[in-house]
């Protein structure tokens, strides 16, 4: 990924350098040592490390290999202040991007290395004036530089923001899944209402909270009477949307804090914590009389609906969960032999 940044920049400096060099006196030796360094290193760079294991690791050992010799380069031309300048600035901001401030602070010190070894080689000489041409073209390079870098820094904090945006927008899809499939593990698919496994979990919670608060606790079990009659005559879809009228029209009159859920089949189960006895039978009253008094509408067909209900109170008729919904099944039950379309309250016998 820094092959483009390196040629380019690298092309630029060997201008810098070559003004600063001509008519100096530098004979074809260092000419050509210095199109060797700066056109053809950077595509060997590239090849060592496109073919290594870890290139990430090779291409920071070539960036330090970069530093030392932009330092001999430095020590050899006599230390021209501004293409001097170019390559320190170049080479530190390469290493910062990759290191932070240790890499800037390691840049410095294998340009010092390489000036070392520049002037232990080429003795120590030191010539900082430089040209009108050397210096525009320093001050060229470095803006190009700067810009280029400045470049790559925004692609990559737009290429994260997007990144980060679509990481955001896949892990609100996750919830959202999440979501959905807690509502499907405690939610009837047909009515919407809970289901008999958030039933256990509530239905625990409540009787202890009402338990220690001394309050009743009711439950209505509700049947639909004659429902396999009303699948026979009018078909498995007119049964459905018979199930569905009456999960709407026990969650239309609950309160806040009940919980209605679908039982079974055609049996719907009401949690009403905080209500006494004959609140829960008023309440089991009107869901039958309200069910009763219209029939539902499907198609064509007019249908004829009642309900029979069975009320368990806490802790008159059980204080645990299984022993109320037994209480409230038996009173169901004899609702049902009664003749039906009628509540009964548990622990009496008509």
């Amino acid at each position: 990924m820094n092959r483009r940044n390196r040629t380019m920049s690298f092309v630029w400096v060997l201008l810098v350098l070559a003004a600063h060099m001509w008519g100096r006196g530098f004979g074809p030796v260092a000419w050509v040592l210095l199109g060797l360094q700066f056109l053809v290193y950077p595509h060997v760079a590239y090849f060592v490390a496109v073919r290594s294991k870890n290139q990430m690791r090779t291409e920071f050992g070539n960036m330090l290999l970069d530093g030392l010799m932009f330092g001999i380069w430095m020590a050899a031309l006599r230390f021209p202040l501004w293409p001097s300048y170019t390559l320190f600035i170049c080479a530190a901001i390469n290493m910062t991007v990759f290191r932070g401030a240790a890499g800037a602070l390691l840049a410095a010190a294998v340009i010092a290395c390489g000036t070392l070894l520049g002037a232990a080689v080429f003795g120590v000489h030191t010539e900082p004036a430089t040209g009108p041409l050397t210096t525009s073209l320093s001050i060229a390079t470095l803006s190009l530089y700067l810009l280029v870098v400045a470049k790559d820094a925004y692609a990559r904090s737009l290429m994260l923001f997007q990144t980060r945006q679509q990481l955001r927008a896949k892990m609100e899809e996750v919830l959202a899944l999440q979501q959905r499939l807690q509502e499907q593990s405690t939610q009837d698919p047909l009515t919407g209402l809970f289901n008999r496994r958030y039933l256990v979990e509530a239905m625990e919670r409540e009787l202890s909270r009402c338990a220690r608060a001394g309050l009743p606790l009711s439950i209505l079990l509700v049947d639909i009477d004659h429902f396999k009659r009303i699948n026979d005559a009018f078909g498995h879809q007119s049964g459905d949307a018979v199930i569905v009228h009456l999960a709407q029209l026990l969650r239309q009159h609950a309160r806040a804090g009940d919980v209605v859920c679908r039982y079974g089949g055609e049996e719907f189960l009401l949690l009403c914590p905080e209500m006494p006895q004959a609140a829960a039978l008023e309440r089991a009253q009107q869901y039958r009389t309200s069910l009763a008094a219209q029939p539902l509408q499907v198609g064509d067909a007019s249908i004829p609906m009642t309900l029979s209900a069975g009320v368990a109170t806490f802790p008159e008729h059980g204080d645990s969960a299984e022993a109320l919904i037994r209480s409230a099944d038996e009173a169901l039950y004899r609702a049902k032999g009664l003749g039906r379309n009628r509540v009964e309250l548990a622990g009496l016998s008509g």
